[in-house]
């Protein structure tokens, strides 16, 4: 577009975060005719923390004020990130 002016406003800036995964294993103490066992667990997100993980400014269809223009976080499309999850489970080596 010719002629227009640019937006220089300062655009809404995502809060900083942090979260901390988990990750533990422990091999068993015996053997089965040479097969190996061990047990494993994983913690992802371990303090069940919220946070954005992304987010787009001046949303088409999610902002809150009517001209959406002003680059303010009301005017943001956040995604959340994922709450804590447990993974665990039985490895076998033969």
């Amino acid at each position: 577009m010719s002629g227009a002016t640019p937006d220089r406003t300062q655009s809404w800036r995502v809060p900083a975060y942090s979260k901390i995964d988990l990750h533990l294993n422990y091999d068993l103490p015996f053997n089965l005719h040479g097969v190996r066992f061990a047990l494993f667990c994983h913690v992802f997100n371990a303090t069940d923390a919220l946070y954005i993980a992304d987010a787009i400014d001046n949303s088409q269809y999610n902002a809150f004020t009517a001209d959406g223009k002003n680059h303010k976080a009301d005017d943001a499309e956040v995604f959340v990130g994922m709450p804590r999850r447990i993974n665990f489970g039985l490895n076998i080596a033969f």
